[in-house]
């Protein structure tokens, strides 16, 4: 096994990318939010980060975060409500899950089939 590779820059927590040095402002370095994403509006911001952080939630969740998870679901915002939406539906499916037909016995034992 090798050397794990270490990321070089910053991790923006609104983008969700590593930046380089450059695309932060000193502030933006301390806060986690590159150049790019600072010139956007206060909800936009806000609405990014939600959206990353619903698409990089952990496999197995904890109690809080399906609650958080849940919430977000019925959020204002439409692009954060469709994006919980998708993760709830992935992780745990839909109530409403298709019935298994019923078959009828002869077909199950028909001899012509074996």
């Amino acid at each position: 096994m090798g050397k794990k590779r270490k990321r070089r820059g910053w991790y923006c927590r609104i983008c969700g990318r590593y930046r380089s040095n450059e695309s932060f402002t000193g502030k933006g370095r301390k806060k986690h939010i590159c150049k790019d994403c600072a010139k956007l509006s206060g909800a936009e911001q806000a609405s990014n980060a939600a959206v990353n952080k619903i698409i990089n939630l952990p496999f197995s969740l904890s109690k809080d975060q399906i609650k958080w998870l849940r919430k977000k679901a019925h959020d204002s915002r439409p692009d954060v409500r469709e994006a919980a939406e998708m993760e709830l539906e992935m992780r745990f499916g839909t109530n409403n899950e298709p019935e298994i037909p019923d078959y009828d016995d002869d077909f199950l034992f028909d001899d012509d089939f074996f």
